[in-house]
C-alpha cells in the first residue's frame, strides 16, 4: 500500500505535484476537546480534579470512560454517524438512569451521569476553542498558491457549524460532513463522495488526518494521505508533493 508520502524519483515515474488538499477538523484544522464542556482542559486536568477530590469531578471522570459500552465516546461515534442529538441524549439517560447510580453519586457528594449529554452538548462551543497551532497559516498560503482546501469530517451535522466559525476556517472551500451523509471515515465511500463532489483527483489529492486508521482509508482509494504530527510536518510533506508552503 502506498505510504501516502510523495516519492521523488527521475524521469515520467515523478508524482505530479499536489493540487488539492483535504483536512480532517478535530486534532487537525480545530482544536477539539470536550472536557472544556465541564471546565476540564484535558482528560489529566480532569484525573487530578479527581485525585483531589473536587466536588462533581468523578461524574465528569465516568462521563468521559472509554469502557462504557454507552458512554461519551460511543455516543460520539453515533452522532458523527447522523444520529439526531435529540435521541442521543434519550439513549444515554436511558443507560443511566439506574436509581442506585444516582443514590450512589449523591452519597459521595457527585452528580448523576443522567442528564450529563445534554449538559455537554449545551456546553459544546466552549469545547472547539480555536484552530490548531499552525493551521490557519497553513490554509491561507495554500488557498493563496491556489490549491484547493478542502475539508472531510467525522462530525455531527447539528454543531459543525461551531468548528466551521473559527476564525481562520475561510480559506475552505467545501466541506463533507460525516454526520450530514450518514457515511464515515475510514468506510472508502466518503473519500469517494468527497472525490466526486469536489472534483479531485485521487493522485494529485493530500489528505491529512491524525488517526492511522483514517489515513489508511483514504490512501486504499488512491489519495496521497499522511497522519499529521503538527502544522510543521504538513508543510514538509506537501513540501515533498511539490507545493512551496
Amino acid at each position: 500500500m502506498d505510504s501516502g508520502r510523495a516519492q521523488h524519483v527521475s524521469g515520467d515515474d515523478s508524482p505530479a505535484a499536489i493540487t488539492d488538499v483535504l483536512f480532517d477538523f478535530a486534532g487537525v484544522l480545530v482544536d477539539w476537546r470536550p472536557w472544556l464542556a465541564f471546565g476540564y482542559d484535558s482528560q489529566e486536568a480532569l484525573d487530578e480534579a479527581v485525585g483531589e477530590g473536587k466536588p462533581g469531578a468523578a461524574a465528569v471522570q465516568r462521563f468521559f470512560d472509554r469502557d462504557d459500552p454507552e458512554g461519551f465516546w460511543a455516543l460520539d461515534d453515533l452522532r458523527d454517524a447522523g444520529m439526531p442529538n435529540a435521541e442521543v441524549c434519550a439513549r444515554y439517560d436511558m443507560e443511566h438512569s439506574d436509581v442506585s447510580q444516582i443514590g450512589a453519586a449523591a452519597e459521595h457528594g457527585s452528580l448523576p451521569l443522567h442528564g450529563m449529554y445534554r449538559r455537554y452538548l449545551d456546553a459544546f462551543a466552549a469545547t472547539v476553542p480555536a484552530m490548531m497551532p499552525g493551521m490557519a497559516a497553513l490554509l491561507v498560503d495554500l488557498a493563496q498558491q491556489g490549491i484547493g482546501v478542502w475539508g472531510l469530517t467525522n462530525w455531527s451535522d447539528e454543531d459543525v457549524a461551531v468548528p466551521l466559525g473559527l476564525p481562520g476556517m475561510e480559506p475552505l472551500r467545501g466541506v463533507i460532513v460525516s454526520g450530514r451523509e450518514k457515511l464515515v471515515k475510514p468506510d472508502e465511500a466518503i473519500y469517494r463522495l468527497a472525490v466526486a463532489r469536489f472534483g479531485l483527483t485521487v493522485g494529485t489529492t493530500a489528505f491529512f488526518d491524525d488517526k492511522p486508521v483514517n489515513v489508511a482509508g483514504a490512501q486504499a482509494v488512491g489519495i496521497r494521505a499522511h497522519v499529521f504530527a503538527g502544522a510543521q510536518d504538513a508543510r514538509d510533506f506537501l513540501r515533498a508533493g511539490g507545493i512551496g508552503v
